[in-house]
């Protein structure tokens, strides 16, 4: 499966989306150590790589018509290295609403 990003496709901050954001967004959300808790969705993946300036390729172990679905689900599969939030949100900045 090769997944071409869209041209100008950017964070919330302005930095553009790369296909390393996108092969490390992904590795993370299989690997349960660092939170992720996707990894039965990729058990037929042999590997996710970035494979041109705008191309991340995803190599099967064997046909998996489930992934592509899959990864349209997913809640933001591509987060920065850096910030997994976005706004107000952000690390350190984000208050929770009052009570109602």
């Amino acid at each position: 499966m090769v997944f071409t990003l869209r041209p100008g496709a950017k964070f919330w901050d302005g930095h553009p989306v790369t296909p390393a954001d996108v092969v490390y967004s992904l590795d993370r959300n299989t690997d349960p150590k660092l939170g992720g808790f996707y990894g039965p969705v990729f058990s037929r993946v042999s590997s996710i790589a970035a494979t041109g300036s705008d191309q991340v390729t995803i190599a099967l172990k064997q046909p998996d018509y489930w992934l592509e679905g899959e990864l349209a689900s997913m809640p933001c599969p591509a987060r920065c290295r850096a910030v997994s939030g976005s706004g107000s949100r952000l690390p350190g900045r984000w208050r929770p609403s009052p009570p109602s």
